[in-house]
């Protein structure tokens, strides 16, 4: 369990989400999902971010348009390279 951002109430970490979040409806060439979050534009990262979980990594250095709630938004990610040194 965790305390929620957006209320302060205590939620459970396996969802991922309180009640307290709204449904959202992203909109991505016509092709619609929903999720769980706190307004539009916290609905757009986690499109974005669930994008590449899945394995789908076309917005790996490119930028898409989407709409959430009919509002416009421009979705991209980087790459994040950790480097790292070991004695042999």
């Amino acid at each position: 369990m965790r305390w929620c951002d957006k209320c302060g109430d205590m939620m459970f970490a396996d969802f991922g989400y309180c009640r307290c979040r709204e449904m959202v409806i992203i909109d991505v060439d016509g092709d619609e999902h929903l999720l769980f979050a706190n307004d539009e534009q916290d609905g757009a990262l986690k499109h974005a971010q669930r994008s590449n979980e899945n394995g789908d990594y076309y917005l790996m250095n490119e930028t898409v348009e989407i709409t959430v709630n009919g509002k416009p938004f421009c979705i991209g990610a980087e790459p994040d390279i950790h480097y790292s040194a070991k004695e042999l």
